[in-house]
């Protein structure tokens, strides 16, 4: 039988009829940076994006258990607060993972509580199927513990078939995955999440995917085809890791098979052909 989130807030003395679940993950396209890696980066950065809400998820004197989501789906718990008031934001106030204005939008004062900090970074739960609803009452909404960890760690590479990223995120990506993606070359494909087209690259040069994918960030994409989306609305994923005895000009004809395969050009993100890797700098195709 699992063990129950609501047991660890009863035996912490918080009732669970007054906590809030929240799960954070922010979907907008235009997102730059999102909760988990906010969290990461710094854990105030995230609390003042918790703070700063469109409506009112929050009541005064709740308390609040806040997860958020990582890149491996995983609900991870970040800690326990104690909403004490709420106010206005005040002129130029920017949502941390948007940087756009939000002037007038409700703002919360939000406490940070000792109770469960031993647990932050290490535990996660179950949300369930209904990721839409990001926060819900604990008593009405059990969760079971999917696990507990010694201590915060980054999960194990996924393997370069099931890797998936956010071109703008790339950057915080673990330092492991970083070493294991600059290693290989290879075929990539940036997919659009506001017109769900797809663009076809290749990385031949030396950092392999990880430097090809630095520069589209740096950019917003090398290629005239991405320039109409910035870095936040492309998600990266690896079509095939050359098997190390292929020549530049080689990883590029199998770049334009994929094109081909996946009609980047007609229906896609991609212009015309290379016929070799020195026809044009890598990418602008």
């Amino acid at each position: 039988m699992p063990i129950m989130f609501n047991s660890l807030l009863k035996d912490a003395g918080i009732d669970p009829k007054g906590v809030r679940l929240v799960r954070h993950h922010d979907t907008r396209a235009e997102c730059l940076r999102s909760p988990y890696s906010l969290w990461k980066e710094d854990p105030q950065l995230f609390e003042e994006y918790q703070c700063l809400q469109g409506g009112t998820p929050f009541q005064v004197g709740n308390h609040l258990a806040s997860f958020v989501k990582t890149p491996q789906n995983e609900t991870l718990f970040v800690g326990a607060y104690k909403v004490d008031a709420l106010g206005v934001a005040p002129q130029g106030t920017t949502d941390l993972c948007t940087n756009h204005d939000c002037t007038g939008f409700n703002l919360y004062s939000i406490s940070v509580i000792s109770e469960l900090s031993d647990y932050k970074g290490r535990l996660s739960i179950e949300w369930g199927q209904g990721y839409l609803a990001w926060y819900q009452l604990a008593h009405k909404q059990d969760k079971p513990i999917r696990e507990l960890r010694i201590k915060f760690e980054e999960q194990p590479f996924p393997g370069y078939f099931l890797f998936r990223w956010k071109l703008n995120e790339i950057n915080l990506l673990p330092v492991t995955w970083i070493d294991r993606l600059r290693a290989v070359k290879g075929i990539y494909v940036l997919t659009s999440l506001t017109s769900r087209e797809h663009y076809v690259g290749s990385a031949a040069s030396q950092g392999g995917f990880f430097q090809r994918w630095q520069q589209h960030a740096a950019t917003g994409g090398a290629a005239v085809g991405l320039q109409a989306h910035g870095a936040a609305d492309y998600q990266v994923a690896i079509l095939q890791v050359a098997a190390g005895f292929e020549s530049d000009d080689d990883i590029v004809r199998i770049e334009n098979q994929w094109m081909a395969k996946l009609q980047t050009r007609g229906m896609g993100l991609n212009g015309q052909p290379r016929q070799n890797a020195s026809t044009a700098p890598q990418g602008l195709t």
